[in-house]
């Protein structure tokens, strides 16, 4: 994601590669990992906006992140894959 300034990427870089070693390393299976990245990305939310908010915009920009998150995910991981496949065996 090329949107967070590179001041604001080295803040945070050391830990999160931390914890991308500690899922890595943990031996957990596909069916572990799942739940386990759920439960990080809901923590995070919770840290970045509070647990017992009661402001509207904060609960929408937590949506907002996650939504922003899923559409990157889609348009440079799954989507290239996609049309990688359709070209390997054709469309439905």
């Amino acid at each position: 994601m090329p949107y967070i300034k590179p001041e604001l990427r080295f803040k945070v870089e050391k830990e999160l590669y931390d914890l991308i070693h500690a899922i890595a390393e943990s031996g957990n299976s596909k069916e572990e990992i799942a739940p386990m990245l759920a439960y990080i990305f809901y923590k995070l939310l919770i840290v970045g906006y509070g647990a017992e908010t009661d402001d509207w915009y904060k609960r929408m920009d937590a949506i907002k992140i996650l939504e922003s998150v899923k559409e990157e995910f889609l348009q440079y991981r799954i989507r290239p894959y996609e049309a990688q496949k359709r070209k390997e065996n054709g469309d439905v």
